[in-house]
This record gives structure tokens, sequence and C-alpha cells, in this order.
């Protein structure tokens, strides 16, 4: 990501997400930034700050997706609303998912994975 960030221009606010196959405990970047960046010199963050990136699990990842397609909200406005909520102590959250509960989706549905690839034999549980 820290190759792909350098290229990326600095007139715009960029914003990084790291996906898991699982949860993952810090989601906001910023705590694990602050715990590894004294082990490492010279670390470029103007292109990309810590606070503008998030660790997010394939499962909340889905469940962002389904939120965007409810709700006609863009994932900028979701992610905006997440580093506003870390930003303050008293709304911070643990696991990105949190910050999805003050947003109303119907029930997370993976139909679109059924056309991705045959093989996969993707059932949606619904």
């Amino acid at each position: 990501m820290v190759s792909v960030a350098k290229n990326m221009s600095l007139k715009y606010d960029n914003w990084g997400i790291i996906i898991t196959y699982k949860e993952f405990y810090w989601s906001h970047f910023k705590k694990l930034y602050d715990i590894g960046a004294k082990n490492y010199e010279n670390v470029e963050t103007s292109h990309i700050p810590p606070e503008n990136v998030f660790v997010i699990d394939i499962y909340t990842w889905n469940i962002i997706v389904q939120i965007i397609k409810d709700e006609k909200i863009t994932l900028l406005d979701i992610l905006k609303k997440a580093k506003a909520n870390n930003s303050d102590p008293q709304t911070a959250k643990m696991l990105f998912k949190m910050h999805l509960d003050d947003y109303k989706s119907s029930t997370l549905s993976l139909k679109y994975f059924e056309n991705v690839n045959p093989l996969f034999e993707i059932k949606n549980p619904n």
C-alpha cells in the first residue's frame, strides 16, 4: 500500500482499506501505526495519513456493500464518519463493524457472488 500511496495526489484526502479474512482486534490503523512507527525510520505518511486507513474483515466489508446499496450512501461517507468517531475517545470503536451500528440495512445478501465463479459453488444463505 505504501508504494501505491506515494503515487497519489496530495491535493486529495486519500484513504486506505486493508481487508482481512477474519476480524482483527484493531480496525483503526492509527493505533497499529503508533505502536510500530518507532521501530522504523523515515516513515512517510503525507500521502495517506494513518487515521485514514482502516482494517476491515471480509464479512464487515460485505455489510458495508449492503449498507451502500440500501441507504444510497457512499463508502467515503462511511469512512469519514468512522474517522470522526475514532478521533474522539468517547466515540472511538475497536472494531470497524461497530461504526456500522448507526446504519440501517436489510439482511446481508451475498447474491452478487453467485455469478463470480461457478467453481466456488457459493450459495446464498437466505
